[in-house]
C-alpha cells in the first residue's frame, strides 16, 4: 500500500495529540531538543500541534532548537490565553488536565524522580532554556536572577533584546553578579543597557548557586550541576529561596560597570576577600571558584602577597596576614 492509503492519524475526542505528535514529543524528550527546520520539513503537522499546545519552545540561544516543555507549564500558558476568551471555552479548560494526562505520563517516564508537579527536574540545557523562555514570556510581576561566575559575550548579546522587552513588562527585575564580573566588558555593556531600561544590577564578592525566580517559580541547578535544573512551584520553598535572594541582594553593591568603568575600590574589595579566605585556610583553587576568578589571577595575587609580606610559605603568609588583620589590611598596589 502507498502512503496515500495511510494518512496521518488525527487525534480522537479522548486523545490530546495525534500519534505523530506524541512520537515527536517523545523524540524531543529523549534527545533534549529537535530542529525546527528539519522537523518542519518532515513532520509539519505534528510540529504545529506541539507548538500550538506549547509543548515545544525555542531555545533562547538557538531559535532553531526546540526543547520539550513540561505539560504543567504548557497547561499554564494555554490557560492564561483561555482566560480572556468567551465562556464557551471554560469547558475545554476544565477538561485540559484529563487530556494532558497521557503526555504527563510520557514526561515522567523519562524523568522518574517522584516528581509530583511541585518539583520538576529538567535534564538538558536545551530543555531548561525552552522552559525558562516560556516562563519569562508569561511573567508579569518579577524576575530575580543570581548569576555566579562569568558570562559569555555572545550569550549576553543574544539575550539582550529579549531581556529589554521583558524588563519593560514586569514590575521588578533584579540581577546579582559576583564582583569579579565587573571587569568583563560585555557584562558591563549588558548591565548598562538593562539598567537604563529600568532593571537593577548589583554585585557581591561571594554568594550561593545560580538561582532564577520568575513570578512564583524558582529554578536552580540540580545538586550544583548546571546541565540539569529543578523547577519549583512549591510556595514555601519558593518563599525560602526568595528570602535568600533578597538577603544576598541587600549585602551587594551597585554594579559600577553599569555607569562607568570599575574603580580601584572594587578591585580592593575583591583583594580583601581573597585575603580573608586565605586567613581562613581556603586554598587557591577554591578561592578562584568561589569568587568567580581565574586560577592564574589568584595565583598571581598570592605571589604578590608573598613578596609584600616577605613570606616563604603559604602557612607563613597566613600567619603574617593574620597578624595585620586586626588592624588596617595593607594591600599590594597592583589591581587584580
Amino acid at each position: 500500500m502507498d502512503a496515500a492509503q495511510h494518512p496521518p492519524q488525527a487525534p480522537n475526542e479522548d486523545e490530546f495529540l495525534s500519534r505523530e505528535a506524541r512520537e515527536l514529543y517523545q523524540q524531543a524528550l529523549e534527545s533534549g531538543a529537535v530542529s525546527k527546520k528539519a522537523v518542519g520539513q518532515q513532520q509539519p503537522g505534528a510540529l504545529r500541534e506541539l507548538l500550538d499546545e506549547g509543548l515545544l519552545a525555542p531555545n533562547f540561544l538557538d531559535p532553531d532548537q526546540l526543547g520539550p516543555v513540561h505539560p504543567r507549564s504548557a497547561h499554564a500558558s494555554q490557560d492564561q490565553e483561555a482566560v480572556g476568551e468567551a465562556m464557551r471555552l471554560l469547558a475545554a479548560v476544565a477538561a485540559r488536565p484529563r487530556r494532558l494526562e497521557p503526555i504527563t505520563r510520557m514526561w515522567h517516564a523519562k524523568r522518574p524522580d517522584g516528581e509530583d508537579g511541585s518539583f520538576v527536574r529538567v535534564r538538558s540545557k536545551e530543555a531548561i532554556g525552552a522552559q525558562v523562555t516560556l516562563l519569562m514570556q508569561q511573567a508579569q510581576r518579577r524576575m530575580l536572577f543570581a548569576q555566579p561566575g562569568p558570562r559569555k559575550a555572545e550569550g549576553l548579546e543574544a539575550v539582550l533584546p529579549r531581556d529589554l522587552e521583558m524588563i519593560r513588562r514586569v514590575s521588578q527585575w533584579r540581577t546579582l553578579y559576583q564582583t569579579s564580573v565587573q571587569s568583563n566588558a560585555a557584562a558591563r555593556a549588558y548591565a548598562r543597557a538593562v539598567t537604563e531600561a529600568g532593571a537593577q544590577v548589583r554585585t557581591s564578592p561571594e554568594f550561593g548557586d545560580r538561582l532564577f525566580i520568575i513570578d512564583d517559580v524558582a529554578i536552580y541547578p540540580y545538586f550544583g550541576d548546571t546541565n540539569e535544573a529543578v523547577f519549583c512551584w512549591e510556595p514555601a520553598t519558593v518563599e525560602l529561596l526568595t528570602r535568600g535572594f533578597w538577603r544576598d541582594w541587600e549585602r551587594g553593591t551597585e554594579f559600577e560597570g553599569a555607569t562607568r568603568r570599575p574603580t580601584a575600590d572594587v578591585s580592593g574589595a575583591t583583594r580583601k576577600k581573597i585575603i580573608q579566605l586565605a586567613i581562613e585556610g581556603v586554598n587557591q583553587e577554591s578561592i578562584a571558584r568561589r569568587l568567580g576568578l581565574h586560577k592564574r589571577t589568584v595565583a598571581r595575587y598570592y605571589a604578590e602577597l608573598h613578596e609584600h609580606y616577605d613570606a616563604k610559605t603559604n602557612f607563613q603568609l597566613g600567619y603574617r596576614v593574620g597578624e595585620q588583620a586586626s588592624g588596617a589590611v595593607v594591600l599590594p598596589d597592583d589591581e587584580i
